[in-house]
């Protein structure tokens, strides 16, 4: 059955499964109308013989990203409606009606008609922070107990923690994943933040990770008008991801007291250091002189898109704020100090008695750019 969307231009299909086909990366499912379809990874496992699949059939006959299931007769509660979309940017906690924190996040093609996923907090929590003795998990520990560390670890600790436990359970996909989540959190100021709160009040509101931006697999049931989705409970999510290569001088850097944060405007990129990953030590005095470092740092990463929207006001409209956050697994820099002009090591200690010459006490003064984490 090909029906027509609310963008005129993408044909929709509406079809039930009459067989699946599972592979290791995929699923695919025949169609009443004789169709195979190949579902996507995410997908994939939960897909079964009966349920009905609506998806946009954009030009060329490839199956988009944009796909709801509404599963059979013999499936109930949480599970009843899947929908899977490419989401864009995610909003800051607010209340509802109920008195409930909640999140929306923007559809991007919108070619069902579905235009926002409203997800409640409590979603966020058990998907993204998995607290211990929350939904059944009395037995799963925190993230600082499987990094073995203490709450009041520093970013370079985090550092070493998680590259100890990574050789620790080399050969483990599991465990592998549980650091990798956990310092994904930690290694972010703003999500351990979120992360500390939830341990002292689960019901304390939870932030989406990184703004959004990614392939969102929920379940939950459509309103009557069918504009949004409400998920009960996320089943999925992949991040836009992009891999990055390059060069950016610790001048563009804001340096705290145990990390510093770099922002290259142009490239729209934006990453947090600490001194396990520079291999060196700093502290807050550096932004009175960080204009006399001309030392580059190199960087090979993946980021993900991170962006918000400027609280403006009396501004009519939407406009969004494009960044690229590095995650905290997936960074490397080269071991040692960086560089200045090839592979001699840059001598950072001349720096302050230069800056103190200059008739500048570094002690005396407020610190420029130096902003409470």
């Amino acid at each position: 059955m090909v029906l027509t969307s609310s963008a005129p231009s993408i044909p929709v299909c509406r079809e039930r499964v009459l067989s699946v086909h599972r592979q290791e990366d995929s699923a695919a499912c025949v169609l009443a109308n004789r169709t195979n379809l190949r579902v996507p990874g995410l997908l994939a496992s939960y897909v079964a013989v009966g349920d009905e699949i609506t998806f946009p059939i954009p030009a060329g006959g490839a199956t988009g990203a944009e796909i709801y299931i509404t599963k059979g007769p013999s499936s109930s509660g949480l599970n009843r409606c899947l929908y899977q979309a490419p989401v864009g940017y995610v909003t800051q906690p607010k209340l509802d009606k109920r008195n409930q924190h909640f999140v929306s996040a923007e559809v991007q093609q919108k070619a069902l008609g579905i235009c926002a996923i409203l997800l409640p907090c409590g979603a966020l929590r058990d998907y993204f922070y998995i607290l211990p003795g929350v939904a059944g998990k009395d037995a799963q520990p925190n993230f600082y107990e499987t990094l073995r560390i203490p709450a009041s670890a520093s970013p370079a600790e985090l550092r070493v923690a998680y590259k100890l436990r990574t050789l620790e359970v080399a050969g483990s996909r599991s465990e592998q994943a549980a650091l990798d989540r956990a310092f994904n959190i930690l290694g972010r100021p703003e999500l351990r933040a979120c992360y500390d709160a939830l341990l002292a009040d689960p019901e304390a509101p939870a932030i989406f990770p990184y703004g959004g931006f990614g392939s969102l697999l929920v379940s939950g049931e459509r309103s009557r008008d069918g504009q949004t989705f409400f998920a009960q409970r996320i089943l999925a999510f992949s991040p836009e991801r992009r891999h990055r290569r390059f060069h950016m001088s610790l001048h563009q850097c804001d340096f705290y007291e145990d990390r510093a944060l770099c922002r290259d405007v142009r490239r729209k990129l934006e990453f947090w250091l600490d001194p396990a990953l520079l291999h060196t030590l700093w502290d807050p005095t550096w932004n009175q002189w960080k204009h006399l470092l001309a030392t580059k740092n190199g960087d090979r990463c993946d980021f993900c898109s991170k962006r918000q929207v400027p609280q403006t006001p009396g501004r009519v409209g939407t406009r969004y704020l494009g960044n690229s956050a590095a995650e905290p697994t997936r960074r490397h820099t080269p071991g040692g100090l960086p560089t200045a002009g090839g592979n001699r090591p840059c001598n950072l200690s001349p720096l302050r008695p230069i800056f103190s010459r200059a008739g500048a006490d570094p002690s005396a003064s407020p610190v420029p750019g130096h902003r409470k984490s």
